[in-house]
Parts: C-alpha cells; structure tokens; sequence
C-alpha cells in the first residue's frame, strides 16, 4: 500500500485518508466490537479494516486489548483522540469561515439592491441557505429591510420585491433583474 507522508518538525507523519479517520470516530464512540462488526458498521471489506487497525495501532492511534484468546479491543490512545479532536475542529472551523464567506457574498448581492432603493426581500427555500440568508440580512445593519419567507416561489412574490431563490429549482426568471438564484450567484464562493 503506498501511503502519503507528510514532513513535520522533520519528523515523517502519515495523512491520514478519509477511512482512516472513519475508523478513528467510530472507535471513539465503540470499542467493544470485533474487526468484523467494525468493518460492517463502516462498509469496509474486513480485510481493509484489518489493514486500517494494523496501521493505526503502529502508528500509535489504536492499542489493542486482549479480552480473550480470540476476541480484542480496539482502543483510541491519547494520541488518537487528539489526532481525531483535530480533524473534528478543522473541519468545524472551516464550516464557520465557510459560513462567515457565504454571509458576506449574501450581504453583498442585498447591498447592490439595497442602494438601488429596494427594502422588500423574499426568500424562496426553507433550508440551510435559506436560514443563512435570513440571518445574514438581520445581521446587515440594515433596520428598514423587509423580509418575507415562502418554501417554494409563487408568481405573486415576483412583485414584492427582490426574489433570493434558495431552492436552486432554477425558476424560468432570465428576464427578471430581481430574481436571483443564489446557488448560481455563490457556486464560485467556496471554490
């Protein structure tokens, strides 16, 4: 197996492959289940997961305990924990400045409106992106700003201001300068 290596401080680290961190969330929830219940909870092949154990455990992620001559238990060391908390905290932190780039794109799109004198926004969607919106334009500092919610766009709505379009449906609005569709208008952001 040809496994990355990474160079730290000058000492050599293996990245760790998405499995690998697989492995380390669920022996940081489970640790009394064999390879094969493992492997099963994962979808890994039981080979793979042998090998991924075997790695982990050389490392320094994963000890083993001997429970009985032919059952183990996998455990995360410290090490492993922390290696795991890491990839926890990156990822989360990433989420949060994802977030943070997609408000300010969101603030952007309302501010060419809003200096065009429209005060009234209807937001099209009852997800994320639509929640993400919502709060975006509460947080603009912008008090005479109207917003209206509505899952799914109606023709009505078309008339009561600036469309921002969460549902990526790509309603037929090529000719209307205030439909937006928001998936279009930030797919570039978080590229």
């Amino acid at each position: 197996m040809n496994s990355k290596v990474a160079a730290v401080n000058g000492l050599k680290e293996h990245l760790l492959t998405d499995r690998d961190y697989e492995l380390l969330f669920y022996l940081a929830r489970n640790n009394k289940h064999s390879q094969r219940d493992i492997s099963s909870c994962l979808g890994f092949s039981l080979g793979l997961t042998n090998i991924i154990i075997k790695r982990m455990v050389k490392m320094g992620y994963v000890k083993t305990k001997h429970l009985s001559k032919s059952r183990m238990q996998y455990l995360l060391t410290p090490k492993g924990f922390l290696k795991a908390t890491k990839k926890s905290y990156n990822y989360l932190l990433k989420t949060v400045n994802s977030v943070k780039l997609l408000k300010g794109k969101i603030v952007d799109i309302v501010n060419r409106y809003y200096a065009k004198n429209v005060r009234e926004f209807v937001i099209i969607g009852s997800n994320e992106l639509a929640e993400i919106v919502e709060i975006a334009i509460e947080n603009s500092g912008k008090n005479d700003i109207e917003v209206v919610r509505s899952d799914k766009y109606v023709q009505a709505l078309a008339n009561s201001g600036v469309i921002l379009d969460t549902t990526g449906a790509h309603f037929n609005q090529a000719d209307n300068s205030n439909y937006v569709d928001l998936y279009k208008a930030l797919s570039h952001t978080l590229v």
